[in-house]
């Protein structure tokens, strides 16, 4: 007797879930009222109940995409999502089984991610610290120059010894400071101040894009040596 209650218990879940209404999640943070009225409409309401929030995306998501995890039926119901979508212009060219990135759904719950035509993604805004490693691009020698949180500097010359087959590692220390755009490098040994002016210019080349940190000279040094070391200062960042 116990058995049979437990079959016809089973018996009536799975009716009730092949014939309850699938939950639809969409995601609408970059859809507009209009667009989520039309979407609203176009849905068979015996088969979805249409659930719209605005939190964002898994990051591995760039188009329409459907999540799910397989049921009876799903297909049908799959189908029927797929084909009202289409009416409204919207390709659904991914549709993945049980998760994407942190995202993932119970039976009879669909995960959907749409983006309206022509949708532009937004560039993220990256940033290079100033407190960084920088590589001379026009030094005679190999050259870094290397800004610290402490406000102090050190610059390093690899300089080719042809005779002995070998580098001489020479190494400058000192003092920095940031007055607008300009970078100011101050040692006790020397006579001069180093002064650069800051550029953070993008350039567009064969590979994409690329954000890039520049420390331009801007003042003359007759110091022989401070000469060698007032070169432009350089790092970037493939966008």
């Amino acid at each position: 007797m116990k058995k049979r209650t437990i079959l016809v218990f089973i018996c009536v879940f799975l009716v009730s879930a092949c014939s309850s209404k699938t939950q639809v999640h969409l995601f609408a943070t970059h859809l507009s009222e209009r667009n989520i009225e039309q979407i609203h409409k176009a849905l068979n309401k015996d088969l979805f109940e249409l659930h719209v929030n605005q939190h964002p995306f898994p990051q591995k998501i760039s188009n329409d995409t459907l999540i799910y995890t397989p049921s009876r039926k799903y297909h049908t119901r799959i189908d029927s999502i797929l084909t009202s979508l289409e009416t409204l212009g919207y390709e659904i060219s991914s549709t993945t089984l049980l998760a994407q990135g942190n995202h993932s759904y119970s039976v009879n719950n669909f995960g959907l991610y749409l983006f309206p035509k022509n949708y532009v993604a937004k560039t993220p805004n990256y940033k290079i610290p100033l407190i960084n490693e920088y590589g001379a691009t026009d030094c005679h020698h190999a050259t870094n120059l290397t800004l610290k949180a402490d406000n102090s500097f050190v610059i390093e010359v690899d300089i080719w010894l042809k005779d002995k087959g070998e580098y001489l590692l020479k190494t400058y220390q000192g003092k920095w400071l940031k007055i607008n755009e300009q970078i100011e490098l101050k040692s006790p040994k020397w006579d001069q101040t180093l002064r650069f002016t800051r550029s953070t210019p993008e350039y567009n080349h064969n590979h994409g894009r690329s954000h890039v940190v520049s420390l331009v000279p801007n003042s003359k040094v007759n110091n022989s040596q401070q000469n060698l070391l007032n070169c432009t200062y350089t790092i970037s960042l493939a966008l």
